[in-house]
C-alpha cells in the first residue's frame, strides 16, 4: 500500500504530467489560432489588392478614354486640314495611342503580382501620349493662326 508521502508524490507527478499535457493542448490551440489568424490577414490583404486594383483599371479607363477621344478628335481635324506637315505628326500620335490601349489592356488583364508594374507602364505610356498630343495640337493651332 502506498503511504501518505508515496501518494502525494504520485498525485503531483500525474498533475505536472496533466498540466503539462493541457499546455502543449494549449499550445497547439494557440498554434492553430495564429494561422487562422494568419490566413484572415492574408485573406483580407488579397481582397484590399482586388479593389486597389479594380480602382485603378478603373482610374486608367477613365484616362484612357478622354485621351482616346481627344486625340482621334485632334487627327482628324489635322487630316482635313490638309497641312502635310501636321499629317506626318497624326501618325506618332497614332502610335502613341495604340501603345496606351496595349498598356491599359495589360492592365486590366493583369494578375495580384503584376498589376502595379503594369499601372507604371500604362502610366508612362499615356504621360508619353498626352505630351506628343500638347505638342501636336500646339502646332496645328500655330498653323492655324499662321494662315
Amino acid at each position: 500500500m502506498l503511504n501518505k508521502a508515496n501518494f502525494l508524490y504520485l498525485f503531483l507527478c500525474c498533475m505536472f504530467i496533466l498540466a503539462g499535457c493541457k499546455g502543449k493542448k494549449s499550445e497547439n490551440s494557440d498554434a492553430n489560432d495564429v494561422k487562422k489568424e494568419i490566413s484572415q490577414a492574408v485573406d483580407a490583404t488579397g481582397d484590399y489588392l482586388k479593389k486597389q486594383k479594380e480602382a485603378t483599371v478603373e482610374s486608367a479607363k477613365k484616362t484612357y478614354d478622354q485621351l482616346a477621344v481627344e486625340t482621334k478628335q485632334l487627327i482628324s481635324k489635322i487630316k482635313t486640314s490638309g497641312n502635310q506637315g501636321l499629317v506626318k505628326m497624326t501618325s506618332e500620335l497614332e502610335n502613341k495611342l495604340d501603345v496606351t490601349e496595349k498598356k491599359f489592356q495589360e492592365l486590366k488583364e493583369s494578375g495580384k503580382d503584376t498589376w502595379q508594374d503594369t499601372q507604371n507602364a500604362f502610366n508612362t505610356a499615356a504621360e508619353e501620349l498626352k505630351q506628343a498630343y500638347n505638342k501636336t495640337k500646339a502646332e496645328f493651332e500655330k498653323s492655324d493662326r499662321d494662315n
